[in-house]
């Protein structure tokens, strides 16, 4: 985590907004992986004013399955089920940003993350 937040400060003071990108996706993962939801959703929130600035089709993807990512994470069912319809519709390629086969291959390859973080979770109680 320290490695990552050095890297996201240099990438920061250079103002590489996709490599920010990448860094914030980056320190999103590792802070469900953590469990601190709090702080995912400030990177989320971050993730989503930077790809307002640069509108690339990776970010646009990761934002959009973060935020899926984020309210499955919930503990509330309606979150739950939003999340379900949401990573549904964007491994079917409905909320495809573009028509980018890698793009859907991220989406997708999130998508498994996310089932198999959450079948461990059940299975064994870690969080």
């Amino acid at each position: 985590m320290e490695a990552l937040e050095r890297n996201f400060t240099i990438w920061e003071e250079v103002d590489n907004k996709l490599n920010i990108m990448g860094g914030l996706d980056s320190l999103f993962i590792v802070s469900l992986d953590t469990n601190s939801l709090k702080q995912a959703q400030q990177y989320l929130l971050r993730m989503q004013q930077i790809n307002e600035q640069v509108k690339d089709k990776f970010s646009s993807a990761a934002c959009h399955v973060n935020k899926a990512l984020m309210l499955k994470m919930s503990s509330t069912s309606l979150d739950q089920e939003k999340a379900k319809e949401m990573l549904q519709k964007i491994v079917k390629g409905e909320m495809l940003i573009g028509n980018s086969l890698n793009v859907h291959s991220f989406n997708c390859a999130r998508f498994s993350y996310l089932n198999c973080k959450h079948t461990i979770t059940k299975k064994f109680g870690r969080k």
